[in-house]
């Protein structure tokens, strides 16, 4: 009966044990798989028993790896590592770390085949533990189109691609060439696609991180903003428009709404801008003075040649000489 009773009490504290152990609590996320990285696994929460299956798995293709490895170094199965990637990748695709799905979102300019081919997606033997997330993230951020990437492995065949796209604010024409700038003016590539040719064109050094200063200023006068063709930057100081019927106007350094605001102005009591004039200079302050055409300057010199010469006073006639008389 002692015997019978010791050995019932020895069997009841190793239950009670094992009760304690598994009622102990989970760690939290952070402690079982280490601090947060830029790019991170993430196990779905599908309870313990899928946590422990992904566990299982893992292990298991840790073995593979292993002994995959050393057969190929010891020669079994060939000596280069192209096959030693290949026969792991063969076998973690095997146990369900083969890539099933990719999700991206954000991009608009560039096509999703351009993404798989420049971050390695198109492979046929990808495996979601042997895909490095942060180097394809990196590969994303040096795409000129790309302003922020972030890329994520979700076990176990799921790869999330996430892009932030730069925006196409403007086309910067220098020594010839003309690119797309964002609004900081940073290039995001060559002018080859007519779908931004509505885009407001900025001319010369340093007008790339300009480009919200003037487009800013011609949006407070939309019916002026329709007519201009380019804004040049003069010596990185000040801008000269370019209007689509050939008129240059002159902006001053300083001031420059109210001179622009002054000739919009005058253009609507004087129909301005739509005469024979080549330009408006509106450089001085508080004045504008506008440059006729060589044609228009021409007529009007020939219509002023009449009224120069009806100005100008008769001579007196000649004096009447007595006749002479004969007594």
């Amino acid at each position: 009966m002692s015997g019978t009773a010791v050995g019932s009490g020895a069997a009841e504290g190793k239950a009670r044990k094992r009760s304690r152990r598994h009622a102990l609590p989970l760690a939290p996320d952070r402690q079982r798989f280490g601090a947060p990285h830029s790019y991170s696994f993430i196990l779905p929460v599908l309870g313990r028993t899928s946590i422990h299956r992904l566990g299982l798995m893992a292990t298991i293709a840790l073995m593979i790896a292993t002994v995959t490895t050393g057969f190929v170094m010891g020669g079994h199965v060939g000596t280069t590592k192209d096959k030693a990637a290949l026969a792991v990748a063969a076998g973690l695709r095997s146990i369900g770390f083969r890539v099933s799905e990719v999700r991206v979102t954000g991009a608009h300019q560039l096509t999703v085949p351009e993404l798989f081919e420049r971050i390695g997606l198109n492979s046929t033997l990808l495996t979601t533990l042997g895909f490095d997330a942060e180097q394809a993230r990196r590969k994303l951020v040096e795409i000129p189109w790309i302003k922020t990437a972030s890329v994520r492995v979700l076990l176990p065949g799921t790869i999330d691609v996430a892009v932030v796209e730069r925006e196409p604010f403007a086309l910067w024409q220098r020594d010839g060439r003309v690119n797309l700038v964002d609004r900081e003016g940073g290039i995001i590539g060559a002018y080859e696609d007519e779908r931004f040719a509505n885009l407001p064109v900025v001319v010369g050094e340093g007008a790339d991180k300009r480009v919200v200063e003037i487009r800013q200023l011609l949006d407070l006068h939309p019916l002026l903003r329709q007519q201009v063709r380019a804004a040049v930057l003069v010596a990185e100081r000040r801008w000269t428009l370019k209007l689509a019927d050939g008129v240059d106007i002159m902006l001053p350094e300083e001031g420059v709404q109210d001179a622009l605001a002054s000739l919009i102005r005058i253009d609507g009591q004087s129909g301005l801008l739509k005469r024979d004039i080549a330009a408006v200079d509106l450089r001085v302050a508080n004045r504008v003075i506008v440059r006729l055409t060589d044609r228009a300057a021409q007529i009007r010199s020939d219509a002023l040649r009449p009224r120069a010469r009806s100005a100008t006073p008769a001579s007196p006639p000649p004096p009447v000489k007595p006749s002479a008389r004969t007594i």
